[in-house]
């Protein structure tokens, strides 16, 4: 809740992996279309990176072989 509250006085949001589905629902809810767009990009971006992660792991495991 701090983090929302922080966004709504300094129009600043600090997104992690434990708040990022919330920033979604509070800013969908309540019509803040930039909140809700920079916290989608943030799980976005997460998931990509994670993908990514697994990818390179997935690519050293097929290449010791």
């Amino acid at each position: 809740m701090l983090t929302f509250l922080d966004y709504c006085y300094t129009g600043h949001v600090e997104l992690e992996s434990n708040n990022a589905v919330a920033m979604v629902y509070l800013g969908d809810y309540l019509r803040m279309d930039e909140l809700k767009e920079q916290a989608q990009s943030f799980i976005r971006n997460s998931i990509t990176g994670q993908n990514q992660d697994e990818d390179r792991k997935s690519t050293r495991l097929n290449s010791s072989h």
